[in-house]
């Protein structure tokens, strides 16, 4: 989407997470594409696809759609509802969300059900996920310096926890387990 074509190295697609979804069938995120992908796992046709140049979908409560994302999950759960870190790219000014979708393929919408952004903004310009929790809250990692690697909020926004590594250190995934 905002690759120049003319560089000597072109990166245009960029498959950045891949999932197992909840009908067994693959959804993954591609980077430079801004855009989330379902492929039919026995035949490799696309089921649907969700942001970017070839977007399937009229998004429903969001106004800014996802840019240059680095990680796309199904929601425990819930199906057909999807966690991305949204890198935000493309945004002037730009900033870094999580944002839960859910999709409805009969309707042709994904409809923004939830969405966390820090106050004040944090901006990450690559990598970056989140992880939903048993208990609903969402553990996500920053990935950037100098912002924190291992953050978790509520539904409600509230954070209960975050913790960080050396300033100058980046994490590319970061996970919480019992």
């Amino acid at each position: 989407v905002h690759e120049n074509l003319t560089n000597n190295t072109i990166d245009y697609v960029h498959m950045n997470s891949i999932a197992i979804d909840y009908d067994s069938n693959i959804v993954i995120s591609s980077r430079h594409l801004s855009e989330v992908t379902k492929i039919n796992r026995k035949t490799g046709e696309i089921i649907w696809r969700f942001g970017g140049e070839n977007n399937q979908f009229t998004l429903v409560n969001d106004t800014y759609g996802i840019s240059y994302q680095h990680d796309a999950r199904p929601v425990p759960g819930k199906p057909d509802q999807y966690t991305i870190f949204d890198n935000g790219n493309s945004r002037s000014p730009n900033f870094s969300r999580v944002v839960e979708f859910k999709i409805d393929t009969t309707a042709m919408t994904a409809t923004k059900v939830w969405e966390y952004r820090h106050n004040p903004d944090y901006s990450t310009y690559w990598i970056g996920n989140a992880q939903r929790l048993e208990n609903g809250n969402t553990f996500i990692d920053w990935a950037d310096n100098p912002l924190p690697k291992a953050f978790e909020v509520t539904p409600s926004g509230e954070i209960v926890y975050q913790a960080n590594f050396q300033q100058s250190i980046p994490c590319y995934r970061a996970f919480r387990f019992d």
